[in-house]
């Protein structure tokens, strides 16, 4: 191999096989929670005649960016985990198959309920007169994480589903 060739080898530019992997969970959470905040603003805004349309313009940036801040440091762990998922994948298969990631789901809804219980602080606003959280796992918070890792292994998978093979791994 030339030195030329050698060089050319590792300037080529990155496509989205290579930085997706890193990057998708973070970048669907960020969409999903976009989605989320723009959606309750909005129908608070349809439902709530007095609502000034500045105060929506307003706020939804910082609630957007808050909500992606508080699911991002309960993913965190998830982020990691399905980085690792997809690179072992793309290393052993050649490509990146929905069934393994869509089976590994339960055990990401549990390392996002565990990132949300110790990772996430526990703020209440004055007005709250909910009883105060009461920490441990229940059915309804692992379905609830479980549900929404669904839409973030959707998103890391789906620019993946068509890529170029690799070669197998030979053992």
């Amino acid at each position: 191999m030339t030195n030329e060739t050698a060089e050319s080898k590792y300037l080529q530019p990155w496509t989205t096989q290579d930085v997706w992997p890193v990057l998708g969970a973070p970048a669907t959470t960020l969409i999903l929670a976009v989605t989320y905040c723009s959606g309750w603003l909005l129908r608070d805004y349809v439902r709530v005649p007095t609502r000034q349309l500045y105060e929506v313009g307003i706020m939804l940036p910082w609630i957007s960016i808050l909500e992606f801040v508080e699911a991002s440091l309960a993913q965190v762990a998830t982020y990691v985990a399905i980085t690792l998922l997809v690179i072992l994948l793309r290393k052993r298969t050649g490509r990146v198959a929905l069934l393994p990631l869509l089976l590994a789901t339960p055990l990401l809804g549990i390392l996002t309920w565990f990132g949300y219980e110790h990772f996430v602080p526990s703020y209440r606003w004055y007005t709250d007169e909910r009883p105060p959280y009461e920490y441990g796992l229940t059915l309804e918070r692992f379905l609830i994480a479980w549900g929404l890792e669904i839409p973030v292994v959707l998103g890391v998978w789906w620019p993946l589903r068509t890529g170029r093979e690799l070669p197998k791994a030979s053992s």
